[in-house]
């Protein structure tokens, strides 16, 4: 199994997504019809990323880390799924047939795993480390916020309450220091979502957060805005981020 060529790459726009493309070529030995030797079949597998436009940004690089962990992961093993397809379509199955049908599910099932973990590590890096002067960059965390993707450091820093004022026009979050050490230089932002754009509505610095040390957190509620987000950084390290949604609380 071999990725062809960088020319098969391919990227395409369509309504509000934008999908990315690269072709794998894979080999295996084939039964003739007739009688004869078996001869060398290759197929022709795509692997094809859909994203929405706001993470367009990112389409590439995942793809090639995709890429590269299925090339590393499943040499010479992607033929056994196709096999199995086609043998699925057989109207009689003899105990061989049915275990090359049980060997390939299992791969599909551990090569979409691979898919599923990869783009998990992707989407956390990016939450983790950012980069302040990119627009772009910065469009695609609140996208991934706003998808319920978060990243909170286990251990570390947690969220034991978010309410609103009796009045209604704040809302106050409670924030804790779960770890035994000190946090120093620590930044909490409050921003608005908007078409996947951040608004800042609040930043305060904390020199010292000990532990166990609970904060609030509050800021005013913008009139007929619901959603918010929430994020706590170390110099450009974020140690948690969450969406607030109004109307959930």
């Amino acid at each position: 199994m071999k990725e062809q060529t960088l020319l098969d790459y391919i990227d395409l726009g369509y309504k509000d997504k934008l999908f990315f493309a690269r072709k794998f070529l894979t080999i295996f030995k084939k039964k003739r019809q007739k009688e004869g030797p078996e001869y060398d079949h290759f197929e022709t597998i795509v692997l094809i990323l859909a994203l929405p436009e706001d993470l367009s940004i990112v389409g590439g690089e995942l793809l090639v880390k995709i890429t590269t962990e299925i090339l590393a992961n499943f040499e010479g093993l992607l033929y056994k799924i196709i096999k199995s397809e086609s043998y699925k379509k057989e109207i009689i199955k003899n105990e061989k047939i049915k275990k090359l049908i049980r060997e390939g599910d299992s791969l599909s099932k551990e090569l979409w795993q691979l898919i599923d973990q990869v783009c998990f590590n992707f989407f956390s890096s990016i939450l983790r480390k950012t980069d302040p002067s990119s627009i772009k960059q910065q469009k695609a965390i609140s996208f991934f916020t706003l998808m319920g993707i978060t990243n909170e450091k286990v251990g570390s820093l947690a969220i034991q309450e978010i309410r609103k004022t009796d009045d209604k026009s704040e809302i106050e979050i409670k924030a804790i220091n779960n770890s035994d050490k000190e946090i120093l230089n620590t930044s909490i932002k409050i921003t608005h979502l908007k078409d996947y754009l951040e608004k800042e509505i609040m930043k305060e610095f904390i020199d010292v957060w000990y532990p166990n040390e609970e904060l609030i957190i509050g800021f005013p509620v913008l009139p007929e805005e619901n959603e918010y987000l929430l994020t706590i950084k170390k110099k450009e390290d974020i140690m948690l981020s969450r969406k607030i949604n109004l109307k959930l609380i």
